[in-house]
């Protein structure tokens, strides 16, 4: 009976002991960023009510309507759309948005800017300094990829290869996509294309909306969660 309630007593302490490793190593998690405004978003399940923390691994998630305003630092956040489903983490010392679904535009000052990641691309500021861009991830598993400030850099995760968009441009890259479309120079960039698109294979490279761009820039400075209304739809490439 002795050797019965013993083992009972050291099976609960080991049950005790996992359970408080399992709640430290839940506290030690890094902190990626906060929410400070939202409307409709869960974070892990769970609703947002107000601001909250973000941890590494979460998984946030807005329904139709909904919409996210996320801080990583002073200089660095993000704005993210309707039916936009995100994981963020860390991609070395830069906090990172796994986006599987949905629209994120993000604004940076610094060179501790957010990357983010498609299932098939990481796309990050291609040069330190202000940068404002779009990264959407569609139904049809498609991307697409808006260059509103400041260079963008999409490297093709499988191959490591890499595209730099220039700003003013946007990429919409088919799901079937392998590879990336040869570099144009400085020169076919601003000045050979006219204002019109190009298309490369699965990649099709085009101007923005002037005044689509203005709009998306003046928002996203402003800190406004305003900004993730302004879809693709309304904010759309020019036409060829």
């Amino acid at each position: 009976m002795t050797t019965y309630k013993s083992k009972l007593v050291i099976g609960t302490l080991v049950i005790g002991w996992l359970f408080a490793l399992s709640l430290g190593a839940a506290d030690r998690r890094q902190v990626v960023g906060r929410v400070v405004a939202s409307y409709g978003v869960t974070l892990e399940g769970v609703s947002v009510l107000n601001e909250d923390t973000i941890l590494a691994g979460d998984l946030l998630k807005t329904p139709k309507a909904g919409n996210a305003l996320v801080k990583f630092s002073p200089a660095s956040r993000a704005n993210i759309a309707e039916e936009t489903s995100v994981r963020f983490g860390y991609a070395g010392k830069n906090p990172l948005a796994q986006l599987s679904l949905g629209t994120i535009v993000t604004t940076t000052q610094s060179n501790d800017g957010l990357v983010v990641e498609t299932p098939k691309y990481r796309v990050e500021p291609a040069e330190q300094g202000k940068a404002v861009h779009v990264v959407a991830v569609l139904r049809d598993d498609g991307t697409v990829v808006e260059a509103r400030h400041g260079g963008v850099s999409i490297t093709e995760i499988s191959s490591g290869q890499r595209y730099v968009l220039p700003e003013g441009k946007y990429a919409k890259i088919a799901a079937s996509s392998v590879g990336v479309p040869p570099q144009e120079n400085q020169g076919d960039q601003q000045g050979s294309t006219g204002g019109r698109s190009k298309k490369r294979g699965a990649w099709h490279i085009g101007s923005l909306s002037h005044g689509a761009s203005i709009a998306v820039v003046a928002l996203a400075a402003a800190g406004a969660t305003a900004a993730i209304v302004v879809r693709l739809a309304t904010a759309s490439p020019s036409t060829p």
